[in-house]
């Protein structure tokens, strides 16, 4: 009967064993979620607002754009107040 209790015993603490190392793996081997992030910021001199034969158009961000067209310049952000 002792025998019986200790082998029931030790399958039941090698289950719980095994079962914890098998979680441990598999919590490894996924892959990581990285946060996106915007593109490194790019500063502009004066002759973004220089005459030019073309049209330019720089994103500033968010919802901001410069645009300039033969000298022409507009800026456009939805989101400016005041």
């Amino acid at each position: 009967m002792k025998i019986k209790i200790f082998a029931v015993a030790l399958i039941f603490f090698l289950s719980i064993i095994f079962k914890s190392q098998a979680q441990s793996n598999v919590d490894t081997v996924k892959p990581k979620k990285y946060q996106a992030k915007a593109p490194a910021t790019k500063p502009f001199g004066a002759d973004a607002f220089k005459k030019t034969n073309t049209t330019t158009v720089r994103w500033l961000g968010m919802a901001g754009f410069l645009i300039n067209s033969r000298g022409t310049t507009l800026m456009v952000d939805p989101l400016l107040q005041g």
